[in-house]
Formats: structure tokens, C-alpha cells, sequence
């Protein structure tokens, strides 16, 4: 039992230091971020829905608007070491939904004659975020886990516009917006999910030279 232990224990280690080596493509080149580079990512949820509502015949025409409740969230890393991070992150969405009413047109003789009241509504859900994110794994797809510390703000205004101008005939109480306030919210989350790194080309690479290298990241979570 103890000799099987140790077999269990030498294989997880020999895992363990083999899953950290930094990944090479054809021409040698090291395709992983390592210290003291930096990495971009985007979340790649929205694009996945956009190609899956390709096929749904539900939908009329697929979208990827960034709204406040399907936002756009870009991410960042800079590699403390070659299997760390300090991870930043900046989500933004931003919406605005219109509803027009037609309703009479005050002091009209035809009764079919009508104005159009139109209500707006902007919202915006603005999130910062830091944290810590380590990796696992080798290759181009690398699972990672971590935790981060999440800032928000989510506002919202509603805006009326009236096709009935104010008169001696038009005399009713209006509303011209709404604010129903800001809200804040602080967030403490762990992390866990992959990322693809892409192939850079021997050009540019040289190109990124010193210590300004950036590899690009596409992230799913």
C-alpha cells in the first residue's frame, strides 16, 4: 500500500511540473504568455449564442448587442509568473428600449386622427474587477482557476416624449423622466474556465519585442 502510495504521489507530481511547461508552436516559438507579458482576452459567450441563433428558426435576425444585461466584458492579464496572473477585467453594456403608443390627437375632429407618446428607456451596467488567476494544463486550450473582487454600477433613466403639445384643451399632468436611482453592488467570485491562445506568426513576434509583448486570448467560461 505504501509503495502504490508513492507511485500515486510521483505520478501526480510528474504531472503537475509537465502540465506547466510553456507550449511551442512549429517554429519554436513559446504561444503561452509568460512573465512579465500581458494577455487580452474577451468573453466568448455572446459570439457562441450569436452562431448558435444562426440555426434556431426562432429568431429573426441574431444579434450581438452588448446590453446592460448581456454586457461585454474584456480581460487582462499580467503574468507574475508563468502560471499566474494578476487578472483585470472591464464589463460594459449599454441599452436603450423604445416604446411607442399612438393615442388621439387632442382638439382633432377625425377621430381616427392620432400622435404617437414614445418612452425611452437607457440603462447602463458598468462592472471593475481585479483579482488572481493561475493555470493548469498545456497547449493552446488551458483551463484556470482563481478569484477576483468585482465593482458595479447599474443605472437606469426613463424618458417621455408626448405627440400632444401642452394647451387650453391638453391641460393633464406629465411626467418628462424618471430616475429610479443608481445601484451599487461589490462582489467577491471565483473563477474557473479556459482559454485559447492564438498562433502569433514569427514576424510578429519579433515585432513585440522587449516588454511590451501581447498575446491575444479568447476566453469561455
Amino acid at each position: 500500500m505504501k509503495k502504490l502510495s508513492l507511485i500515486l504521489l510521483f505520478t501526480f507530481l510528474t504531472y503537475i511540473v509537465s502540465a506547466q511547461e510553456p507550449f511551442k508552436n512549429r517554429d519554436g516559438l513559446i504561444i503561452t504568455p509568460e512573465k512579465g507579458e500581458m494577455s487580452l482576452g474577451f468573453d466568448a459567450v455572446p459570439f457562441l449564442k450569436f452562431i448558435g441563433n444562426l440555426f434556431n428558426p426562432g429568431n429573426n435576425i441574431p444579434t450581438t448587442n452588448f446590453t446592460a444585461s448581456n454586457p461585454l466584458t474584456i480581460s487582462s492579464n499580467y503574468m507574475l509568473n508563468d502560471n499566474m496572473a494578476l487578472r483585470s477585467k472591464i464589463r460594459i453594456g449599454l441599452g436603450v428600449n423604445k416604446t411607442d403608443t399612438l393615442v388621439a390627437r387632442v382638439g382633432s375632429t377625425n377621430p381616427n386622427e392620432t400622435v404617437s407618446n414614445e418612452t425611452k428607456i437607457n440603462t447602463s451596467n458598468i462592472t471593475l474587477g481585479s483579482g488572481l488567476q493561475k493555470w493548469r494544463g498545456k497547449g493552446r486550450v488551458r483551463g484556470y482557476y482563481g478569484g477576483e473582487i468585482l465593482f458595479s454600477i447599474y443605472t437606469e433613466k426613463t424618458t417621455y416624449t408626448y405627440g400632444n403639445a401642452l394647451s387650453s384643451e391638453n391641460q393633464n399632468t406629465r411626467n418628462k423622466s424618471a430616475r429610479p436611482g443608481n445601484t451599487f453592488g461589490f462582489h467577491l467570485k471565483g473563477i474557473l474556465g479556459s482559454n485559447i491562445t492564438s498562433r502569433p506568426s514569427r514576424a510578429s513576434v519579433q515585432n513585440l519585442a522587449g516588454d511590451h509583448k501581447l498575446k491575444p486570448v479568447v476566453e469561455v467560461k
